[in-house]
């Protein structure tokens, strides 16, 4: 498959929103561009070893409907800044942290939502 297809496209649009979503939500407005490319980078990550397989294994027992995607997307965004935030840090931050991802990973969740219900075959002509 090449990444122009409908199966790559839900993934690419989730990084892109939680890239374009990381600057505002960790509030580095001013450096736009260097936290985008890195939250892409970052969010990259996410999908491939988290985002991918967590999506194939509910596939199997659910239709990927908001109600799933936006939790298990939170979930995405937070779980690794969670557990690399545990080491000591002042419970306020790691909170501030955490909603950071979490929003990031919401945007991304959202994206690959909307994205994923137009993906796919087109349908056969009438």
């Amino acid at each position: 498959m090449d990444s122009a297809s409908p199966g790559c496209l839900p993934f690419v649009a989730a990084s892109a929103a939680a890239a374009f979503a990381a600057p505002f939500a960790f509030d580095m407005t001013e450096i736009f561009v260097l936290v985008f490319i890195v939250g892409l980078f970052v969010a990259s990550l996410h999908i491939v070893f988290l985002a991918m397989p967590i999506y194939l294994w509910l596939e199997r027992k659910y239709r990927p409907t908001l109600a799933i995607v936006l939790p298990a997307s939170a979930l995405i965004g937070t779980l690794p800044a969670f557990l690399m935030s545990v080491r000591g840090n002042a419970w306020r931050e790691i909170a501030e942290v955490i909603l950071a991802c979490g929003l990031c990973g919401i945007a991304g969740g959202l994206a690959f939502w909307l994205t994923s219900r137009g993906a796919g075959p087109a349908p056969p002509p009438p």
